[in-house]
Formats: C-alpha cells, sequence, structure tokens
C-alpha cells in the first residue's frame, strides 16, 4: 500500500500550481485584496504575502495526503 506524504504533493507541480492560486486568491479575500495585487505581493516576496500562501499551502498538501492515505482522495 502506498504511503502518500504531504512532500509527495509538494513534489508535484500540478499540486503546487492549483495550490498557489488558492492560497493566493484566499489571501487576497482574507485581506481584502485583488487577486492582482496578492499576486504581486507575493512576486515582491511581501514576508506576510508569502508566510501566508506557505502555510496554505503546506496545509493543502498535508489534507492531501491525509485523504489519500484514508481512501477518499480518489473518489468523487
Amino acid at each position: 500500500m502506498t504511503t502518500y506524504t504531504a512532500i509527495s504533493f509538494m513534489n508535484s507541480p500540478a499540486f503546487v500550481q492549483i495550490a498557489l492560486e488558492d492560497a493566493l486568491k484566499l489571501v487576497a479575500k482574507t485581506n481584502k485584496h485583488s487577486y492582482e495585487l496578492a499576486c504581486e505581493a507575493f512576486a515582491m516576496e511581501v514576508p506576510n504575502v508569502v508566510n501566508q500562501v506557505a502555510k496554505l499551502v503546506a496545509k493543502a498538501a498535508q489534507h492531501c495526503a491525509d485523504e489519500a492515505n484514508k481512501g477518499n482522495f480518489w473518489k468523487a
């Protein structure tokens, strides 16, 4: 049986792309800014934005690993 880890998800470029986009959208919404502004702040390496996005992506990777290990990940 395969055991999934957060790192295995973080090694997937497709996962990272989707997780980053979703995290940036959430950071923008939470801070009442536009998605474009959040992307610009992330690109400029604004510490608060980078930290928030990193935490969200890490949590998403762990959540996906947990769900995959429960067998729930592949269910529609």
